[in-house]
């Protein structure tokens, strides 16, 4: 009989353990320091695919944060351009955006993402999310 209680007990933990490995491993959706959620639209809500760079500047400059950026870039409602860091540190939405994020950006602005132009636009953005 006791046998029997150490194995469920040990089969208990066991599965607790495998529980707990997975949510870790899952883990939360803001893997990057941002609370952006799953970041995966469906293709509906998609504009007209002129996205307006001045609706950008006013919402990288009004408080908006890197999740809503991403997600009007995603759309393709909205177009950023920030040709350097001096600039994207500047903007209301990296200076509200998590450490980690910073990094990543600050890194882009550096660098580039692999188009040779260190420069921000939408893709950073998204990706600096992602990351």
């Amino acid at each position: 009989m006791n046998k029997e209680i150490l194995v469920g007990v040990l089969g208990l933990i066991a599965w607790s353990l495998i529980i707990a490995v997975i949510a870790f491993v899952v883990g939360p959706d803001d893997v990057a320091g941002a609370k952006c959620g799953n970041m995966k639209w469906t293709g509906e809500g998609h504009d007209d695919n002129k996205p307006s760079s001045k609706e950008a500047k006013k919402l990288i400059d009004s408080g908006a944060d890197v999740c809503e950026v991403a997600k009007k870039c995603d759309h393709m409602e909205i177009d950023v351009k920030i040709d350097n860091k001096q600039e994207l540190h500047k903007t209301d939405m990296y200076q509200n955006a998590p450490a980690k994020i910073q990094e990543e950006l600050d890194e882009y602005a550096e660098h580039g993402s692999g188009h040779d132009n260190p420069n921000i636009v939408c893709y950073e953005v998204e990706e600096a999310i992602k990351e």
